[in-house]
């Protein structure tokens, strides 16, 4: 009777034993999710950043470029004026 009392408690002692284990692997795997989610959401936000000052430096090339077509413009009728005198 003693033997399968002892029996009893050691297959509850494993029982419980696997339980814990498998309860870590789970916290340890949801941590690792986790992690991975945050990597992946500084990778995205990163590529929104570099998304955003490509976007910004077009808008100023663009900006430059008209810019320096309308100063090229005033010159060529200034020299225009001029050369009427």
């Amino acid at each position: 009777m003693e033997i399968i009392q002892h029996n009893v408690a050691e297959r509850e002692l494993n029982r419980i034993q696997q339980e814990a284990e498998k309860q870590r692997d789970k916290e340890l795997l949801a941590d690792a999710l986790a992690r991975e989610k945050a990597l992946e959401e500084i990778e995205e936000a990163e590529r929104q950043a570099r998304r955003k000052e490509v976007i910004e430096l077009q808008q100023y090339y663009k900006k430059s470029a008209s810019d320096k077509e309308a100063y090229e413009k005033l010159v060529d009728e200034f020299v225009q004026q001029e050369a009427e005198r």
